[in-house]
């Protein structure tokens, strides 16, 4: 028989044994009922963050602007079967189409986050694949001339690809949804790119050619803006600000990168545009190129480009937001500076030498950008 006086010696260390027991028991039977769903297991997540200074001088106006602006973007994308996958991603700003950067300013004040992606895409043998929903634009592009790095398109889209040896083929389409009207119709865009890629061992080549065929522009409202951002306008007394002329529009690019070294490569860049629904100021040009140094001490990039963008080349809405204030009837260079000194993390500069009009009289435009940013 065992003493009292033992039991009442160690009976904190029987409560203890007890307690582990129970805890052990109850885990073990909620871990049974509480299996957690096989798509939490392929959702990923990640964003970027960037710190912009900025100065703008612009020809007529008495003064340099001088901003603090910051952009923060978060994504969420979750395979729900091996075919779908569902995303989103939210991002500062007010809800500008082509800028998800935020001001610094207005007394410390909260800023927005708003919705700048949503959709699902579906996958078919390798060879389709078909997304809806606000989605990033599914259209080769060497530069920003027709399309800014933050339009999201809305809509669908869907795209065929085959890979033959070195040689992918692939054609890309859609049809997207831009604005209600309430005077009958409704703006919206078909569009359509077959592509060819080139990759050897020595760099790649990408040859496409992409038609825009935009509706219900002609004698219709600006979209977004009140202003037409150097595209032709006429004042309606019934509509407002409304285009002068319909814009169908032709996009050839012509992209080479070419492996210098291990670690260097050299990208060259040509582009041509052209709107064919009308018959002046339709067309534009843009030639570049890009030296990248992708590993070592300290990564970097140059690249630079000269570009010229008639009035009605394409619609201005949509264009780079940063060069000439995001106008077309615009011509200049743009070059860009950047190194990562540290793992997923840049410093940057971009200087814009850029003159609003396509005369040798026009207004001169100049940006220079500092950006630190960092990826996650």
């Amino acid at each position: 028989m065992v003493e009292p006086s033992f039991l009442m010696r160690h009976q904190h260390r029987f409560s203890h044994l007890i307690l582990i027991t129970l805890a052990l028991s109850l885990g073990s039977a909620l871990a049974d009922e509480l299996t957690l769903p096989e798509w939490l297991l392929t959702t990923r997540m990640g964003g970027d963050f960037r710190y912009r200074y900025e100065s703008i001088e612009a020809e007529g106006f008495e003064r340099v602007n001088y901003r603090n602006r910051i952009r923060y973007r978060l994504w969420l994308k979750t395979a729900v079967n091996d075919r779908v996958t569902v995303g989103f991603r939210l991002a500062s700003g007010q809800g500008d189409p082509r800028s998800t950067n935020q001001d610094l300013q207005d007394g410390f004040s909260g800023k927005p986050l708003v919705l700048d992606r949503a959709y699902a895409t579906i996958r078919h043998r390798g060879w389709l694949t078909v997304t809806v929903g606000k989605q990033e634009v599914p259209y080769l592009a060497a530069s920003q001339i027709i399309w800014d790095s933050d339009v999201n398109l809305e809509g669908g889209s869907a795209r065929l690809e085959t890979v033959r040896g070195w040689l992918t083929l692939s054609m890309t389409g859609g049809g997207y949804w831009i604005d209600e009207q309430s005077l009958g119709g409704g703006q919206g865009l078909a569009a359509l790119q077959p592509a060819i890629t080139a990759k050897r061992d020595c760099g790649q080549t990408d040859l496409a050619l992409a038609y825009y065929d935009y509706s219900f522009v002609k004698d219709h409202e600006v979209i977004y803006s009140s202003l037409g951002l150097g595209n032709h306008t006429h004042f309606d007394h019934t509509r407002g600000t409304v285009y002068d002329e319909d814009f169908n529009v032709l996009n050839a690019t012509l992209r080479h990168r070419h492996r210098l070294a291990r670690t260097i490569e050299l990208t060259l860049t040509a582009e041509y545009v052209q709107n064919t629904a009308t018959d002046v100021d339709d067309d534009g040009v843009l030639g570049g190129l890009a030296l990248t140094q992708d590993e070592g001490a300290l990564p970097y990039s140059v690249s630079w480009d000269y570009r010229e963008l008639a009035p009605d080349a394409t619609i201005a809405m949509f264009t780079e937001s940063d060069f000439a204030g995001g106008m077309t009837d615009s011509r200049g260079h743009k070059l860009t500076v950047s190194i990562k000194p540290l793992k997923n993390t840049s410093l940057g500069s971009t200087l814009y030498l850029n003159q609003q009009g396509t005369t040798d009289d026009a207004p001169e435009y100049t940006r220079l950008m500092g950006d630190f940013a960092v990826k996650f």
